[in-house]
């Protein structure tokens, strides 16, 4: 009878743990096929809009022309170069033109399921966290646009990857990817600059074995291999900075309302979208609608935030803290760059 009991007894922890790998199976599986199919499947079907014609057109410059073009514009070079070499091979259709961002937006999935693996110790949560960003509206939109958007933000994914593996096991490969990683988002975007400084902090206070002075230096040691990089473009952007500060007349100034609607986004949450949706299953005026979808939202990432510090140990929810100033601080650093500039105006 004692052994009957003890067999039941632990049969319930087995069942649990089998549940919940069923579960994350789910999540992770469902991720990937509708992950991969909405950053491909009609990914050619409508025509190019204004700024994707403007990367057809600068993409199709002789080699030679296209950096002068960046230089004497407010663009960073990289993408047009990349995209330049992309057509060559495939062509410039509508579906040639974005493949590349669909391409950097789906070797973009397995990079977040290592870091999500790396940092998240529950099973459940990291599928739940594949399944997020697989489903992001705003990570399947700039995979199926052909701008430089979703190039950056690969590139920023992998060098925050390697961070946290270089601070996890110091090794050669993973700091060498965090620089050359993290160089290349500064030339496909010049807001990636924002993003750089954030990995800095997060590099200095995440949870780590290493003391605090080796990673300064090593952070420092960093930054200056990617400023030696990015040496070539600096005088370049010292003079688009010129010529843009001041003649932002069109750039409205933003709002803390204009900031909270970019973090929603920057969740992956398209308020808009999700509306259209709602209305297909709730009988509501249109208002009432509007409203309770962003009730909805703000309860959702409430609830997401708080999952990630409720009966969390102190390491793992300094590692959350890391990942969420990674996400935000940038915005915020915009935000308040952009209330102290004189170019802009209010609307």
């Amino acid at each position: 009878m004692a052994v009957v009991e003890t067999k039941s007894h632990s049969d319930g922890p087995q069942s649990t743990d089998s549940f919940r790998e069923i579960i994350c199976l789910a999540l992770i599986g469902t991720a990937i096929l509708g992950g991969v199919a909405l950053r491909w499947v009609d990914l050619g079907r409508q025509s190019l809009w204004w700024d994707e014609g403007f990367t057809a057109w600068t993409s199709g410059l002789a080699l030679g022309r296209i950096v002068p073009f960046a230089r004497s514009d407010n663009q960073a070079p990289l993408y047009y170069v990349m995209q330049h070499f992309w057509d060559a091979l495939f062509g410039n259709s509508e579906f040639a033109l974005r493949a590349l961002s669909a391409l950097l937006g789906t070797m973009a999935l397995p990079v977040f399921y290592l870091l999500a693996k790396k940092v998240l110790k529950d099973s459940v949560a990291v599928g739940l966290a594949f399944w997020l960003f697989a489903f992001s509206l705003k990570q399947i939109w700039y995979s199926r646009e052909a701008r430089s958007y979703e190039a950056a933000s690969f590139f920023a994914l992998v060098a925050l990857c390697a961070l946290v593996l270089f601070l996890e096991k110091r090794s050669a490969w993973a700091f060498v990817t965090i620089v050359l990683s993290s160089a290349l988002t500064l030339y496909l975007h010049n807001m990636m600059f924002f993003y750089l400084m954030t990995l800095d902090i997060v590099w200095l206070i995440y949870p780590s074995e290493r003391v605090w002075t080796r990673r300064l230096r090593e952070m420092m040691l960093a930054n200056v291999c990617m400023g030696i990089l990015y040496s070539l473009w600096v005088v370049s952007l010292l003079a688009q900075v010129a010529a843009v500060s001041g003649n932002l007349y069109w750039v409205p100034r933003p709002t803390l309302w204009s900031v909270a609607g970019t973090l929603r986004a920057t969740a992956g949450f398209e308020a808009r979208s999700l509306q259209v949706l709602a209305e297909k299953f709730l009988p509501l005026p249109a208002q009432a609608l509007k409203v309770s979808v962003g009730v909805a939202l703000v309860a959702l990432c409430g609830g997401l935030l708080a999952g990630g510090y409720w009966r969390v140990p102190k390491t793992e929810a300094r590692k959350n803290l890391c990942f969420l100033l990674y996400c935000v601080l940038p915005i915020f650093m915009v935000f308040i760059l952009s209330r102290w500039s004189e170019g802009a105006v209010v609307n």
